[in-house]
């Protein structure tokens, strides 16, 4: 899981240098959708499995354990299958209107699959767990990173490379006649954009094809036809599988608002505070607006920058501080279930100074280093240089207060208190609304 997460942050800084802030402005709009509906499957999904399966394996009930999984596989499919086709639906609604990014529609299009894929490859992470055996989702999830990085960054680099020597020898680009180069990428941008999401979707399909290889052509974890062999009805494990689903679900939905909410929130406002002082955007950020498309494409472009460079470049932090931690998730678990209060303290104690020990610098860095480290990673994304340096600065102050509440999430979730991550995260999620929407 950390491998994954540290891959797929380090894939978006080569990506960005290829898109550039309008490109990433459309990539970060699909992603932005995708985020929260998969930290919701990936986390509550195979929570509840692994605790169902589990439970079936300890008491020597495989024949139900196996049912689980055929249950499971049919009810999150479904509703997996229901997600994509609401996104597809209202994917032109939600670019136009509350994106306000026209443009990002195909890219929205191209990562609706994932929603379903994902569901399902969730449901057999969760079973092989819940059989006591890590290493297919491990294999899965490295594949799924690797692969997603290889097929973005060629996608993207391929269909910009394409675009530009159509216009080069023709002056048309995917049909549309292009004036001058400018143009010319403003019209293949969007397809590069769609070429790198689609790598999500792609890699969620090559890690549920590594799992149903793993489970078709391997040997079998359970067997059957020993122990006791009587089975639930359908019907009642499905209902229990979604009802358990429900309040993990809205935990990782709560904790990963945050970047859904910069998405309807900025662009929006942007393109308000612009409409009413044009002067001032035009003095301050005449450069960008002369030779990014002109003012109707500053708020994605500023947007993008934001994600793709700041925002990127937060993130990777969280992702490697997490290594050190969950490692004693299982024993902070296991105190807490004994009743040890002590040796409970002690350990959240443990896992709280080294997080904050590790946090703590690397955070302050980023901020009080954060023109040095854009300028040597966007060497060539100047102008989204700018735009980001100042948020990063901000971001890496209070990424220090993010070192502990992280941790305490974390530890909530272990002990069984997954409501407490929502009721925290809920309040700190509304003054971030407000603070979007009246800062500008």
């Amino acid at each position: 899981m950390v491998i994954s997460k540290v891959v797929g942050a380090l894939f978006k800084i080569p990506l960005t240098n290829i898109l550039g802030g309008i490109g990433m402005g459309y990539y970060s709009t699909a992603y932005s959708i995708y985020s929260p509906v998969f930290a919701m499957t990936a986390a509550a999904i195979p929570t509840v499995i692994i605790k169902t399966v589990a439970d079936n394996v300890a008491s020597e009930k495989y024949a139900n354990a196996q049912k689980v999984l055929k249950t499971a596989l049919a009810v999150f499919g479904t509703i997996g299958g229901i997600g994509t086709s609401l996104i597809i639906l209202f994917a032109k609604p939600f670019s136009d209107i509350a994106a306000q990014s026209p443009q990002s529609l195909l890219s929205i299009i191209m990562i609706s699959p994932s929603v379903c894929l994902c569901c399902l490859s969730s449901v057999l992470k969760g079973y092989y767990e819940g059989c006591c055996t890590m290493v297919p989702s491990a294999v899965s999830q490295v594949l799924e990173s690797v692969s997603r990085a290889i097929i973005g960054l060629s996608a993207s680099y391929f269909i910009i490379n394409y675009g530009m020597e159509q216009y080069s020898l023709n002056g048309i680009i995917m049909g549309k006649k292009v004036t001058d180069e400018l143009q010319a990428l403003d019209t293949v941008l969007p397809y590069a954009a769609a070429g790198a999401i689609m790598a999500v979707t792609m890699s969620e399909l090559c890690a549920l094809i590594c799992l149903m290889i793993r489970k078709r052509f391997c040997r079998k974890i359970i067997n059957i036809n020993i122990g006791n062999k009587e089975t639930e009805k359908t019907g009642v494990i499905a209902k229990r599988l979604i009802k358990d689903c429900i309040p993990v679900a809205a935990a990782a939905i709560v904790v990963n608002l945050a970047s859904f909410i910069d998405l309807i929130t900025i662009p929006r406002c942007l393109n308000f505070a612009l409409n009413e002082n044009p002067a001032f955007f035009m003095e301050k950020f005449s450069g960008i607006i002369s030779t990014q498309g002109g003012e109707v494409k500053l708020a994605n472009f500023m947007y993008g920058s934001y994600t793709g460079l700041a925002w990127t470049m937060f993130m990777l932090i969280p992702a490697f501080t997490a290594m050190f931690g969950r490692s004693a998730l299982p024993q902070i678990a296991a105190t807490w279930s004994l009743g040890n209060k002590k040796e409970f303290k002690n350990k959240v104690s443990i896992v709280l100074i080294s997080n904050f020990a590790i946090g703590f610098p690397l955070y302050l860095g980023i901020s009080a280093l954060s023109g040095e480290i854009l300028n040597i990673l966007f060497s060539g994304r100047q102008q989204e240089v700018s735009i980001s340096i100042i948020p990063l600065f901000i971001l890496g102050l209070g990424g220090v207060f993010l070192t502990l509440t992280s941790t305490f999430i974390s530890v909530f979730q272990v002990i069984g208190r997954a409501d407490l991550p929502v009721k925290i995260m809920l309040p700190g999620c509304a003054v971030k609304l407000i603070v979007n929407v009246f800062s500008l």
